[in-house]
């Protein structure tokens, strides 16, 4: 019995690892720190966002938990006190963004 269950174990365990096919993203990545903030820029203007009030403090280059490489290009309010005054704007390596709204 305690076999069969170990070779359950093993059978489930190995059809995750074969359903999850995803692979890290190649060094350099796709898209250069450049290409981001053009992506990002062209994102802000295309959704309207009002940056009037908004510095951009950071471009960051990060990675999921699968390898793959994502910029994070975060707005700051310039309100320092003002609570959730912050955003991010998410460039993936296919050149796709997404908003990412703060807390």
């Amino acid at each position: 019995m305690k076999t069969l269950k170990l070779w359950l174990v093993v059978l489930v365990s190995g059809l995750c690892l074969a359903a999850d096919d995803t692979k890290p993203t190649p060094l350099p990545p796709p898209v250069s720190l450049k290409e981001a903030v053009r992506v990002v820029e062209d994102y802000v203007a295309g959704k309207k966002i009002d940056t009037s009030q908004h510095y951009l403090a950071s471009v960051r280059i990060q990675s999921d938990t699968h390898g793959r490489l994502y910029w994070d290009a975060q707005w700051m309010h310039t309100d320092r006190g003002l609570k959730g005054g912050w955003f991010i704007v998410r460039v993936q390596m296919d050149n796709t963004a997404a908003l990412i709204p703060g807390k």
